[in-house]
């Protein structure tokens, strides 16, 4: 039986489904449907479902992947996420790192973790960046930031985050689905409570509908604008504090420095010029083995032609400068790491999380299905613990779980969620 809400849901997601088959829709109002599927219902296996039936055109085919990457991180599948955004037309941040094949022989390496926070020892602010949609690099950012909070780091600064987020966290005690966007990858939402839940203050930075310039600006207009906007509302929040350490998460480049007298002036030199400071920036896109875009790709690939990466690393120059770009203070290039029990095996090396194996219901097997996880306790707009998506023909999956109690649900599509298991991870 369906629910009320349940039947609400799935009658609007029904209604595009019909218009997506007779040609009468476009992919900007699929995405808002999936938004409010996903996001706003809770029925993520919903959204998926309906973006996969979406035939986009053309023009429209970068957008869809876009879309369909987000979700698949959402619902754990991590490769499916990375293939989408591999279909990206090629793309560079600001600038390569301007090394020759020599010059990459004569690299040092050392452990990511450990070096930045040495590094991070003479910085008041910290930036690290993630290509939307790769949640090894959140699961990174989330390593780095607990490690950050043990050396005295007071704030956590996220473009995902709007104003209303830490005041949600805070009277709820869990972080809900409407907190921000990207805040849906459990990964991503594993950092943010752990932020919450440790002391630091949640910040958010991004422009707001009251500081946009549109329609007076157009779209270059606006990129500039919101570089400018965004480092205003992080200059404000850290203005009475000068106690103040944060490490900021940003989406691509926006964190990048010494880009003055170009197009686009971005956030990071914008915000160094306002506090006089020089943040530690570090670069994730050209140290992923997934780059998805070829200019970024060569870069993994020479260094790992190289140097065997069997954890996050990165690399000093034969002078003893850090290995990063004009823009970005340094890199860290990850290993591509294997799979355990189908699942990335990052989920152990950086957040220490435990598989446990779950057989699936025999009359489910031709379906597509989602296994989500939740915390004991936390209420219906929760973002999951971990989830994954689990393809036609898949007859067991596994869920990465932290320590704690757990409620495992099953979604299937047209019907209610149900809960399968109780699962306690000491």
């Amino acid at each position: 039986m369906v629910s009320v809400f349940g039947l609400v849901v799935l009658t609007a997601a029904l209604f595009v489904e019909e218009r997506i088959a007779e040609n009468e829709t476009n992919l900007l109002e699929v995405w808002d449907q999936a938004y409010r599927v996903g996001l706003g219902g809770g029925r993520y296996l919903d959204a998926v479902a309906l973006i996969d039936a979406y035939q986009p055109t053309e023009d429209e085919a970068w957008g869809w992947h876009q879309l369909r990457g987000t979700f698949r991180a959402y619902v754990g599948d991590a490769d499916g996420a990375l293939a989408d955004f591999a279909q990206s037309p090629d793309y560079d941040v600001v600038g390569q790192n301007g090394s020759d094949q020599a010059e990459l022989g004569r690299l040092t390496p050392s452990p990511a973790t450990e070096t930045l926070r040495e590094l991070a020892r003479s910085h008041r602010i910290v930036m690290i960046n993630e290509a939307h949609g790769n949640s090894r690099q959140r699961a990174f950012m989330n390593a780095l930031l607990r490690a950050l909070r043990d050396d005295g780091f007071t704030h956590f600064a996220a473009e995902t985050f709007h104003s209303e987020t830490a005041i949600q966290i805070t009277a709820d005690g869990y972080l809900a689905r409407n907190s921000g966007h990207y805040i849906n990858d459990p990964v991503f939402a594993d950092a943010v409570e752990f932020a919450h839940g440790s002391g630091m203050e949640l910040v958010a930075y991004e422009i707001t509908r009251a500081q946009d310039c549109r329609p007076e600006c157009d779209g270059r207009g606006y990129a500039r604008h919101r570089e400018r906007m965004q480092a205003e509302n992080l200059a404000s929040a850290l203005a009475d504090d000068p106690d103040a350490r944060v490490l900021v998460h940003v989406g691509m480049g926006h964190h990048s420095e010494n880009t003055a007298g170009r197009e686009t002036v971005f956030m990071g030199t914008h915000l160094a010029e306002m506090l006089g400071e020089d943040p530690l920036t570090i670069d994730q896109l050209r140290g992923d083995p997934v780059a998805g875009w070829a200019s970024m790709q060569r870069v993994w690939n020479a260094i790992s032609n190289r140097y065997p990466l069997i954890e996050p690393t990165v690399f000093r120059r034969a002078n003893g400068a850090l290995f990063g770009t004009p823009f970005l203070d340094v890199i860290v290039f990850h290993p591509d790491y294997d799979d355990i029990q189908s699942r990335p095996h990052w989920f152990v090396d950086l957040l220490g999380r435990e598989g446990v194996l779950y057989l699936l219901p025999a009359e489910s097997e031709a379906e597509l299905r989602l296994l989500q996880a939740f915390r004991v306790g936390d209420g219906p707009d929760a973002i999951p613990t971990d989830q994954i998506l689990i393809e036609p023909g898949a007859r067991a999956a596994t869920l990465m779980l932290p320590e704690g109690e757990f409620r495992v649900v099953l979604q299937r599509l047209g019907e209610d969620d149900r809960d399968f298991h109780v699962v306690t991870i000491p």
